[in-house]
């Protein structure tokens, strides 16, 4: 609508006034036909005085902007890296630029020959200065630089063209344009052109790239945004990027990453060294620290970080080591297991070990596990309660739930639904599946299935809407007590008989003296407290469940419900105590998760696990290992024992830490680095940088 204004405010006014709307008319024309720089909007200035030339140039406008409306692009665009070969005007392998350009050339050639033929015949009749006052105005001469400017353009753009048939930097050194927030698209041509520019650096120079032509197919000419054509340059592998990139110095590495260049999460597959990858990452780290020295003190050194990456931990930058110490021998169902326990807590390994010879002089634990399920409820919302009802109705039918069952079960081999569990609330439905996993803990066996599931509910209901996967109704890694009357995991009954004789000598009480403060404690206080469920019945069931969750790999976090437990201790007439402890989910596994890491796998093959059901007799261990430790501590507290037993052993360290003064407690740094090949750290052992 401008170009019309302009263009028939031109032709109807012979005033100064035609002639600004014929220059800005020119200026608009220019403007849609290039997008290289300003400079080309001043072709067309000279003319609108001179009507033996303007026909020239007027051509109908229509033609230049039937394709689409112009649209520039904005700064945070991303680019490809482009070989910059001129200050003046950037040139692009875009075709949709190239003809732009061309067109632009083609143009200024037309208009910049009669204006030259002008001043060449004035000066050669009129003299030089007849031809500066009559001809070389402000505005042609503007005119007449921004057309060579253009020219420049194209020139560049055909030496441009020619430098990418051979090589990336033959003809110009390319110019890195880099900046934090850029497209992942642009990884590969940045590292081809900061290879080229750090050739100095490295030592080395960049290769010769195989040869490819920089326009080789014609694209129909349009106005549009087009995606921007990758340069030869991005043909290069990810092998030989991380092949160049682990030939760099770790300086030299550092430097790419503070440049955004390289992601710290990239660093593994980058320098194709685990060990080193770490170290990067935390000298990266310490960077940015106000106590960079900090992290001097988290090893990192001799261990296997394969297991670790895309597994169980991202971003690393070490280890913590946790004391490891070992309970037992417990009796548990006629066979002797020795249990370690990762804690940092003094004492309770050793009142365990009580509970354990306890137990073994006793005749040792028995066991039972009556339930082994893993849940999932998913949440899901219908226009009414009348289309609530009808879901129920069909989940509740044999065909509803075998054919969800089915659909279930097509997600894994080791997946069998047993239940589902459907509770309204209002028009929302909370859909709880229960389903068996083998020997994994099944988190994620359970919602792949469930995500199944669902999905052949929305068809057979099309207007139900999915709210979330997770309703809080499962309940993960939070007290519930629908996990204590449900169950979720492995359900475990544990117990035992201790004759008085053994209380006696042991444990220093009697029965009846535990089996009261057992009473208060555990239902008198637990109710002050107001604590729910079984959360509260016990002594310190949580202390045994997460030093034997961090020894076997299992989810720290599920500690919060694995270690629901109803702890009863009861005085027999003959003077015998009766102990037992109920823990209704016990979500525990053998395989996934960290037990594929090469400690704690250790640890779960030294419990000598039965071969058919691993999982269920590893939660069996565990409730029998808090049998002990509620046995232990509760024959503390009946005597009074607890504080001393702790200032008695904690007491300890002060000496130890006097008997070893000078001695060092952490290996010394090695300054051999592992080879690039080497997935393990070294033999020695890197607690500090």
């Amino acid at each position: 609508m401008k170009l019309l204004l302009l263009n028939a405010a031109s032709r109807w006014f012979n005033s100064d006034v035609a002639i600004i709307c014929e220059r800005l008319r020119a200026y608009l024309v220019v403007v849609f036909m290039s997008t290289f720089s300003l400079l080309p909007v001043l072709i067309r200035i000279n003319y609108a005085n001179n009507q033996q030339t303007i026909c020239a140039f007027d051509l109908q406008i229509s033609r230049f902007i039937v394709k689409g409306r112009y649209r520039s692009r904005s700064e945070n665009e991303t680019f490809p890296v482009q070989c910059d070969t001129s200050p003046l005007l950037n040139t692009n392998s875009n075709l949709r630029y190239t003809v732009h350009l061309i067109i632009t050339v083609v143009l200024v050639l037309v208009n910049i020959l009669p204006i030259m033929q002008t001043i060449a015949l004035s000066i050669y009749f009129g003299g030089f200065m007849k031809t500066s006052l009559d001809h070389l105005t402000l505005m042609n001469v503007w005119l007449c630089i921004g057309s060579i400017l253009i020219i420049v353009s194209f020139l560049n753009l055909l030496k441009y063209s020619l430098s990418w048939s051979f090589t990336c930097d033959k003809f110009s050194e390319p110019k890195i344009q880099t900046s934090r927030k850029r497209a992942a698209s642009d990884c590969s041509e940045e590292k081809c052109a900061t290879k080229s520019m750090n050739g100095s650096i490295t030592g080395t120079t960049a290769k010769v790239l195989p040869e490819a032509p920089a326009f080789s197919e014609m694209e129909e000419v349009s106005f549009a945004i087009q995606k921007p054509v990758k340069p030869p340059c991005a043909a290069k592998s990810r092998t030989s990027d991380a092949q160049w990139i682990s030939s760099l110095k770790d300086s030299e590495v550092l430097t790419l990453v503070r440049e955004g260049r390289l992601k710290t999460r990239e660093l593994e597959s980058a320098v194709e060294n685990l060990p080193r990858a770490v170290s990067l990452r935390r000298q990266e780290l310490a960077s940015r620290l106000t106590n960079p020295h900090a992290i001097d003190h988290i090893p990192f050194g001799n261990f296997d970080y394969r297991p670790v990456m895309g597994q169980c931990c991202e971003e690393v930058i070490g280890y913590i080591p946790i004391p490891l110490g070992k309970v037992g021998p417990l009796l548990l169902d006629g066979r002797e297991h020795y249990i370690p326990l990762a804690t940092t807590e003094g004492c309770l390994v050793a009142s365990t070990n009580r509970g354990c010879r306890a137990l073994y002089l006793s005749g040792g634990v028995r066991t039972a596990l009556f339930r082994d399920q893993m849940t999932r409820a998913p949440v899901v919302a219908f226009p009414s309660i009348a289309d609530v009802v009808e879901c129920i109705a069909w989940i509740e039918s044999r065909q509803g739930f075998e054919t969800l069952r089915s659909a279930f079960n097509e997600t894994s081999s080791h997946a069998n639904l047993l239940s589902i569990f459907p509770n309204p609330a209002g028009r929302y439905l909370h859909i709880r599946f229960a389903a068996r996993t083998g020997e994994a803990m099944g988190m994620n066996m359970v919602s792949k299935g469930t995500d199944r599931a669902i999905q052949c509910l929305v068809k057979k209901f099309p207007k139900m809407q999915v709210v979330s996967l997770s309703g809080n109704m499962c309940t993960d890694k939070k007290p519930a007590a629908i996990n204590h009357f449900l169950g979720r995991g492995k359900s475990v009954l544990a117990e035992a008989r201790l004759p008085g004789r053994v209380v006696s000598k042991i444990l220093r009480t009697d029965a009846p003296s535990l089996a009261r403060l057992t009473r208060i404690k555990h239902w008198t206080g637990s109710a002050m407290a107001g604590v729910p469920g079984m959360a509260g019945c016990n002594a310190h069931a949580a202390n045994l469940v997460a030093a034997f969750f961090a020894a076997t790999g299992q989810d720290l976090a599920q500690v919060v419900d694995s270690s629901a437990c109803l702890t009863q201790l009861e005085a027999e007439s003959d003077g015998s105590l009766y102990v037992s402890v109920t823990m209704p989910c016990v979500e525990v596994g053998t395989v996934g998760g960290g037990t594929r890491l090469p400690a704690q796998r250790a640890c779960i093959e030294m419990l000598d696990l039965s071969i058919e059901r691993p999982a269920q007799h590893l939660a069996r261990l565990l409730a029998g290992v808090v049998v002990a430790g509620e046995l232990s501590l509760l024959a503390a507290l009946a005597t009074n024992d607890l504080v001393k037993a702790h200032m008695r052993l904690n007491r300890a360290a002060a000496a130890v830490a006097v008997a070893t003064a000078g001695t060092p407690t952490v290996e010394r740094r090695e300054d051999n680095m592992p080879t690039n090949n080497a997935l393990l750290s070294p033999n020695s052992g890197h607690f500090a940088m």
